[in-house]
């Protein structure tokens, strides 16, 4: 059975305006688990998408035991139906997966580095400077065995 209220204070409540009730209410009142939905899902979605939303989930899918709106399933599920999730980097799943940029060629590490500690010009930089691979160890073969080409 309802509590009865003094009859000032019913009066006083009849003769508030509309706007003046909304506020009341909007201070007496938790916020009702429909907008806590709609405020998380209007972060992540547009006001069409935010539309469509409401007017088919089932908002006590979205609450925790307590009745309060778990912001992670909302962000979740948005993301699944609206595809607003920002996109993951390719993951590297190891040999053959295509993934980590161009494959490197045998060897082509250890050229590197005796190059680097020989102060040879690897095949690229000697391309580069308009000098043929491998001509300086043919023109110093010639020379030790007397080949003319």
């Amino acid at each position: 059975m309802a509590e009865q209220l003094d009859p000032a204070v019913e009066q006083q409540l009849a003769d508030l305006s509309d706007q003046d009730w909304r506020s009341l209410s909007a201070r007496v009142r938790p916020p009702t688990s429909s907008e806590q939905l709609k405020t998380i899902a209007a972060k992540h979605i547009s006001d069409d998408q935010l539309n469509t939303l409401m007017a088919i989930a089932n908002v006590k899918a979205f609450a925790d035991e307590h009745g309060n709106i778990d912001e992670q399933k909302v962000t979740n599920h948005v993301n699944k139906l609206f595809g607003t999730q920002q996109p993951q980097p390719p993951r590297n799943w190891g040999q053959g997966s295509g993934a980590g940029g161009p494959a490197k060629q045998p060897g082509e590490d250890a050229k590197s580095a005796l190059a680097r500690r020989h102060g040879v010009k690897t095949d690229a930089e000697q391309l580069d400077a308009g000098i043929r691979p491998g001509a300086d160890g043919r023109a110093a073969l010639d020379r030790r065995h007397g080949v003319k080409r």
